[in-house]
């Protein structure tokens, strides 16, 4: 429904016995994370799974925006500027938009029954057991610039943010500032610090800007290879950029897991566990 108002694997040659190998613990939950292509294809690292991709359905598109992934890391959502999501694994479909403004992302509920679909004009559309709580257009908002936005985390609420740097609040989000980033390039992204009720932003040639969060570092990166996307960490003590190669940044407690296939480039979407 449109609401509008607002591993790589290094093989040493050991002698350990088959029973051992077949022994080795799995990865935790929280130790992974999920790199999605503009072309729609999925890499996947630690302990979130490869489920499939649009690539690997034989759908053929240059119009991916971004993924999400399950906090088991046993699925994912792929979405498209069109509007259209794909569930894999043990992700469900709840519904895609039918948008005429480009999508720009989607942001799943704390439970993974559902999930928010935002365009650019800053019009919102809930799926599943997602709440509407607002938008910039309900604020009487006229914005042409929206590039990301991500829930609280108990799902009764959500930040916007604009390429510009700005961040509209909604529902139960922590704060309600009226703030713009100082970035001297786009923002494209925003993370939440799910122990403060704060968030991150990340412009395109890695900066940080920590609003009631801790600040854990940047990751300088030219306009060739520009930042498209981050994550934060599940007890919010680090976080991951990735830029338009693949190339994946690591800051604080967040593992470096692998960098996606930069043949695959360029890159557009991040999710983690």
């Amino acid at each position: 429904m449109k609401l509008r108002a607002v591993a790589l694997v290094l093989a040493i040659g050991l002698a350990v016995p088959a029973a051992s190998a077949a022994a080795a613990p799995p990865v935790p939950t929280g130790q992974g994370y999920v790199v999605a292509s503009r072309a729609g294809g999925a890499f996947a690292f630690g302990s979130a799974r490869y489920e499939g991709s649009l690539i690997g359905s034989g759908i053929h598109t240059n119009d991916v925006v971004g993924i999400q992934v399950l906090a088991s890391g046993r699925g994912y959502w792929i979405v498209r500027s069109t509007g259209q999501v794909y569930a894999y694994g043990q992700a469900k479909y709840y519904g895609s938009a039918h948008a005429v403004v480009p999508i720009v992302g989607l942001a799943a509920t704390p439970d993974g029954l559902g999930y928010w679909l935002i365009d650019q004009d800053g019009d919102i559309w809930t799926m599943g057991d997602a709440h509407y709580y607002g938008s910039p257009v309900s604020m009487g908002v006229n914005v042409r610039n929206i590039v990301a936005m991500v829930a609280t985390a108990d799902g009764k609420g959500y930040y916007v943010a604009t390429a510009t740097g700005t961040v509209y609040s909604f529902g139960d989000a922590a704060f309600h500032d009226q703030f713009r980033a100082p970035f001297g390039s786009p923002t494209v992204s925003i993370a939440l610090d799910s122990a403060t009720g704060g968030f991150w932003l990340v412009s395109a040639n890695g900066g940080i800007y920590a609003f009631h969060a801790h600040y854990y570092g940047n990751s300088p990166s030219g306009r060739s290879y520009p930042i498209v996307a981050m994550a934060s960490t599940p007890d919010s003590g680090g976080y991951w950029l990735v830029n338009s190669q693949g190339t994946v940044f690591v800051h604080g407690d967040a593992a470096f897991l692998g960098p996606a296939t930069s043949s695959a480039a360029p890159f557009v979407g991040f999710g983690s566990d």
